[in-house]
């Protein structure tokens, strides 16, 4: 006996199972092509919305920004410095001189060189010698030197030096870039006449070139290995250019015989050093 094909129970289900009530609409609207009347919107409360929103990241805490002493935002003034420009931390500092940094809208970035009271191995005693290393160092080194002025506060007699600022890295031992290295090679060519000519040299190295050529000797001790600046040569980082940012130079005649003793002793150093690291002698 042949039996009648009887849909299975699953089968059944799935066909008169009862699709949600607020989908039938949309399949009218599918059928007959008409538009569907709207399903009723649940309603939430406003906090329950809220509460579902991610929430905001706190706004970090700016630092405050230091403030000037009331006596150096008037000096600033009196050298026709805005304060407001000026930054209060200092970017870096030298034998002679703490060095901040000035920006004005619209103009070259600037550093402001304040010089220190009393140290110990200060080569410059102010304003005038200071005038004095700015021009020689000029005249000397043509092409190598950026635009550099001595402001004075007549009022007080206090004074600070105003240069343009590069943007870069110091010259080190490591750089192999040959444009860097003739560039060295002719400051050191300059600094050969200056010393036949005038019997002064540039000081090449300054107080952080010394400072990284110490470190570079104790990471000898532990294996490593550290790279020595000539500090007061800087690469300005936008087309290679290497310049002078420090003025100082050392004075052998017609000086004192303190300032004779550390121009001696300085200058063996220098010289050393650029021959040691890049081959280069600075005395004639």
């Amino acid at each position: 006996m042949i039996e009648a094909a009887v849909p299975s129970p699953i089968l059944q289900q799935k066909e008169h199972h009862a699709l949600p009530e607020h989908s039938l609409p949309h399949q009218e609207a599918i059928l007959h092509d008409t538009i569907p009347e709207a399903h009723p919107i649940i309603v939430h409360k406003p906090q329950e919305f809220e509460a579902a929103l991610p929430q905001p990241l706190p706004v970090p805490i700016q630092p405050k920004k230091a403030d000037l002493l009331p006596e150096f935002a008037s000096f600033l003034t009196a050298v026709h410095l805005n304060p407001d420009n000026l930054d209060p931390v200092p970017i870096g500092q030298g034998a002679n001189h703490v060095v901040f940094s000035y920006k004005e809208p619209g103009k070259d970035e600037l550093v402001v060189k304040m010089p220190k009271a009393g140290s110990a191995t200060s080569m410059v005693a102010g304003k005038y010698e200071e005038d004095i290393s700015i021009k020689t160092i000029q005249n000397a080194f043509p092409g190598y030197t950026l635009p550099t002025d001595v402001r004075e506060d007549k009022s007080s007699g206090k004074y600070c030096v105003v240069q343009k600022m590069v943007k870069g890295i110091p010259v080190t031992n490591h750089n192999k870039d040959p444009k860097i290295r003739k560039q060295v090679e002719e400051i050191a060519r300059m600094n050969r006449e200056l010393m036949k000519q005038q019997g002064l040299s540039l000081d090449f190295i300054g107080i952080p070139g010394f400072k990284s050529f110490f470190r570079r000797q104790l990471a000898k001790l532990f294996f490593k290995q550290k790279d020595f600046e000539v500090s007061n040569l800087i690469i300005d980082e936008n087309d290679g250019k290497v310049y002078i940012i420090d003025y100082d130079f050392f004075q052998f005649h017609n000086t004192s015989l303190k300032k004779k003793i550390i121009s001696s002793v300085s200058f063996f150093t220098n010289r050393v050093m650029m021959k040691r690291y890049f081959g280069v002698d600075i005395k004639g």
